[in-house]
């Protein structure tokens, strides 16, 4: 969803966005003991880190970049999310729209996610087909291919989404409020889907920055796990990323130093495409480098995530 520099504060919800649910999956009974947990370090600075797993005959691939909606440029509110769309616009070796089209043919599937502090495109398939997953994210990692008609394309793509989860939903404003609204800092004050007037302002040269301050090897984690051998895995890792040059230390934000909020606060969003009242409670949490992180992030889970969590 990982060499993450994580400093910030983050949001947990008793009531999730409506649109966001868990699916149950096949669960395979293994001591985590027994997994075979691999990290090191490619000299162009990308972190690895493989799981040997061979309780099914796949893998997944995952190349999380730290970079979010945190990090989007002043008066560009959406631009990490944008740029998700854009890494599927193709390379020099693939068309736009080949990503999907090979891991599909390939028995496998491909996705990719936006939050406000990282980035992350995503593989699974049969674990034979690993070398594909890893060429295609070498690939548009060496050679992302943006041109003004991909960009402005996607652009409206991301207009739409927009329009879709925010204008014409029910709950749409609440939400990017209940997103923002709880922090103390200035970075996460807006939210990662951006507005429409901050998407049209956007330009070429807007992007092609983006990309070359934050899609670098060195700001990024390489995950690979499943029915792996590692040494062949670190061999094929090294082959297809290993050549790829270090970019300079991205551009760091401001410091942030958590505060346990005081007292609380309330807002009432009025709606009129929502038929029934909803409530949505934030509460202000310590980073992911304190201690208490996961046991809220856990508790946050059974509590209001998915459709059998104690408030559903």
């Amino acid at each position: 969803m990982m060499r993450i520099r994580y400093r910030f504060t983050i949001c947990v919800t008793l009531l999730l966005a409506l649109w966001l649910t868990v699916s149950p999956a096949p669960v395979h009974a293994q001591d985590a003991g027994e997994l075979n947990i691999v990290t090191y370090t490619l000299d162009n600075g990308l972190e690895v880190i493989l799981v040997e797993d061979a309780s099914a005959p796949t893998v997944a691939v995952d190349v999380w970049y730290d970079v979010g909606g945190a990090n989007d440029p002043a008066n560009r509110g959406g631009f990490a999310h944008l740029f998700e769309h854009l890494l599927f616009q193709g390379s020099d070796n693939v068309a736009p729209g080949e990503h999907f089209r090979l891991i599909a043919a390939a028995g496998g599937d491909a996705n990719a996610t936006t939050a406000i502090d990282r980035t992350n495109y995503f593989e699974v398939l049969p674990a034979n087909q690993l070398p594909l997953a890893l060429w295609l994210e070498a690939e548009r990692l060496r050679s992302l291919d943006i041109t003004q008609e991909n960009f402005e394309r996607e652009r409206e793509v991301v207009k739409e989404e927009y329009r879709l989860r925010i204008e014409n939903q029910p709950y749409g404003e609440a939400q990017l409020l209940w997103q923002t609204l709880p922090f103390d800092y200035a970075p996460y004050e807006s939210s990662v889907i951006g507005s429409i007037a901050e998407l049209e302002a956007a330009t070429l040269e807007d992007v092609l920055a983006f990309r070359d301050a934050y899609y670098i090897p060195n700001n990024a984690t390489l995950t690979v796990a499943g029915d792996i051998d590692v040494a062949q895995t670190r061999a094929m890792i090294e082959e297809y990323f290993g050549d790829i040059p270090a970019g300079d230390e991205p551009p760091m934000l401001p410091p942030y130093e958590f505060t346990i909020q005081e007292t609380a606060e309330a807002i009432t969003v009025t709606d009129p495409l929502a038929q029934v009242p909803a409530t949505f409670i934030a509460y202000r949490i310590p980073p992911r480098d304190d201690p208490d992180y996961y046991a809220l992030e856990v508790l946050a889970r059974i509590l209001g995530i998915g459709n059998s969590s104690r408030l559903a």
